[in-house]
């Protein structure tokens, strides 16, 4: 029907065309006098084209049932096919999308939970920073401690350290300790200088 007619079919339309035979009757009775019904109410609105359970088809085959939308093909489900819908409560008709834009309380809340979440954005970035800060302070005193300890770091943990300092090139602090060299190899370990 796209390739036809160049705009995408209505649910309505779909209806129509897979209700029909080749010859162009309709399938049974009950078919003909819901497709009159339906073209019935594609002329009345206008806003044919537009997919809600009030549209036509809506209107004359009565709510979806529940995991599937009508004239949709495979996969449409009325929560990802019907978002933006008027929905009722009592009595009052409020659209989920022009309530949000048009109601300044509701953009206020907004505003205020976007707020919220940009500080406790910032709360747990500043966190973040301090617990890395803690983690290069107790990294830079076991790497001291061996250097005092051992005269040099083991070979064991040579890649370690090297993996670790590559990583941090940029943002590691110089240690406070330098670095003593036992006389010999004393402790028996390999060591290396860095």
């Amino acid at each position: 029907m796209y390739l036809e007619t160049g705009k995408k079919p209505s649910r309505g339309m779909m209806y129509i065309e897979t209700h029909k035979r080749k010859d162009g009757s309709f399938v049974n009775n009950k078919a003909l006098t819901i497709v009159e019904q339906i073209e019935l109410n594609m002329t009345q609105s206008n806003t044919q084209f537009e997919v809600s359970p009030n549209d036509a088809v809506g209107k004359v085959l009565g709510p979806e049932h529940s995991g599937r939308v009508r004239c949709m093909g495979m996969g449409a489900a009325p929560t990802n096919t019907f978002r933006n819908v008027r929905s009722r409560l009592n009595g009052m008709t409020i659209s989920t999308n022009s309530a949000v834009s048009s109601s300044p309380t509701t953009a206020a809340i907004l505003q205020e939970k976007i707020n919220n979440l940009e500080f406790d954005l910032h709360n747990s970035q500043q966190k973040v920073i301090s617990l890395e800060s803690k983690l290069q302070q107790s990294f830079d005193m076991m790497k001291a401690y061996l250097m005092m300890k051992e005269g040099g770091i083991p070979e064991v943990l040579v890649g370690f350290f090297s993996a670790r300092e590559a990583n941090n090139a940029e943002s590691e602090p110089t240690t406070p300790f330098d670095a003593r060299r036992s006389v010999g190899d004393s402790n028996g370990h390999p060591r290396t200088n860095t």
